[in-house]
Formats: structure tokens, sequence, C-alpha cells
């Protein structure tokens, strides 16, 4: 669990937060690799990533 800041540092660093994440993307709007890495790197700095071997099937 992180506190309050470290959760806005988050939230800067991504962009603005979704007004209605629960709705699907068109698929144009589809982020690229690119973006998805970029995305990642960000959120490796607040999160741990498990190797895909250790995820449950």
């Amino acid at each position: 669990m992180h506190s309050a800041q470290v959760m806005e540092g988050l939230l800067q660093e991504l962009g603005q937060p979704w007004e209605e994440p629960y709705l699907l993307m068109a698929e144009e709007e589809l982020p690229i690799p690119q973006q998805l890495q970029a995305m990642r790197q960000v959120l490796e700095k607040y999160m741990e990533f498990l190797p895909p071997e250790k995820l449950l099937v």
C-alpha cells in the first residue's frame, strides 16, 4: 500500500485519470507497444511486476 503522495506522483506521471475506466476504448484508440512500454516503465517505479512464470493461470 502506498501513501497518498506516492499515488499522486504515479497519477501525475501517467497523466489525467480516466473519468470512466470501465468503458472499453475503440480499437483505433488502443495504445501502441511503445506507449505500453513507456507506461510500464512508470508503473515499475511504484509497483512490483511478477515474471510471467510466477503468474497464476
